[in-house]
């Protein structure tokens, strides 16, 4: 089911499509399912008028127990499986402060079927698919926002159980080597 949403529609434009079956809704007007000719037709009304149209695919939306429904199928994984990770930057969390994230942004999802072909290639059949609900921090969550790309990446390798192990252990080996550096440098 797609909604066709026009933003900051003058009110001229609101009485012409208000009878044309749109809903006005403060500055902006919608209406549900259009005919591909209806579909047309407003789109080349928009366009001659300069007004700014979105198609939003309303099977994407955001459910009111995606959170439920990610704790129920994840459980903690660290310390003594009390804690959760973050997917982005592996601070662990308990599970007060986890904040649910969606790794394939919902507006995006609403607004590019490219996005939603993407995320059924992945396995995911829509946004509050739990295989798209990841545990992050809220500094992560609110950086990331409706951000793809390297945030996609940063969630999916966030996933892996090995991945956090090898990066704490990269860190340490680092952190040594620096140590026998910074001591050879001193001493000699």
């Amino acid at each position: 089911m797609y909604r066709y949403l026009i933003k900051k529609t003058k009110f001229r434009h609101k009485v012409r499509l208000y009878f044309k079956g749109f809903i006005i809704d403060g500055d902006n007007l919608y209406k549900d399912n259009l005919s591909k000719r209806e579909e047309r037709s407003l789109y080349r009304y928009c366009r001659l008028r300069n007004l700014s149209i979105d198609k939003l695919n309303m099977d994407q939306k955001r459910s009111s127990d995606y959170r439920k429904k990610f704790f129920d199928n994840n459980k903690p994984t660290c310390n003594h499986n009390t804690k959760y990770r973050c997917v982005y930057c592996g601070r662990k969390l308990s599970p007060v402060k986890v904040t649910v994230d969606h790794l394939y942004p919902v507006d995006k999802a609403m607004k590019s079927d490219r996005v939603c072909k993407k995320m059924k290639r992945q396995g995911i059949n829509n946004v509050n698919d739990v295989n798209n609900l990841v545990p992050a921090c809220e500094r992560c969550n609110k950086s990331k926002s409706n951000h793809m790309g390297k945030w996609i990446v940063k969630g999916k390798l966030g996933q892996l159980k090995w991945y956090w192990p090898v990066v704490d252990t990269i860190k340490i080996i680092v952190f040594i080597c620096l140590i026998i550096i910074a001591h050879r440098l001193l001493k000699g």
